[in-house]
């Protein structure tokens, strides 16, 4: 009858697994930094796409702030919401 394995041993396989999964949870944050900087010098390398979006971007063109009473009326709303105006109407 054939012997099963120890439950502490694992295959070199399993163990070699094992370590590039530790590895890639260690270095998760400095591959996917490095991939990040490989795309955006890709993409803005040379600076004609930057300006193509900075003059045909439609918010740079028609793009407004809000008004003071639009601001305190939403920051009211939120104060309603939230129930932080004295009535019951909000949580």
């Amino acid at each position: 009858m054939r012997q099963g394995r120890r439950m502490g041993e694992s295959s070199a396989l399993t163990r070699a697994v094992n370590v590039v999964f530790r590895f890639v949870r260690v270095a998760e944050f400095e591959i996917l930094f490095l991939l990040f900087l490989a795309i955006a010098f890709l993409l803005f390398k040379d600076l004609e796409l930057i300006e193509y979006v900075k003059y045909t971007c439609p918010t740079h063109l028609y793009g407004m702030t809000i008004s003071p009473p639009v601001a305190r009326q939403i920051v009211s709303a939120i104060k309603v919401i939230l129930g932080e105006d004295g009535s019951s109407r909000g949580m």
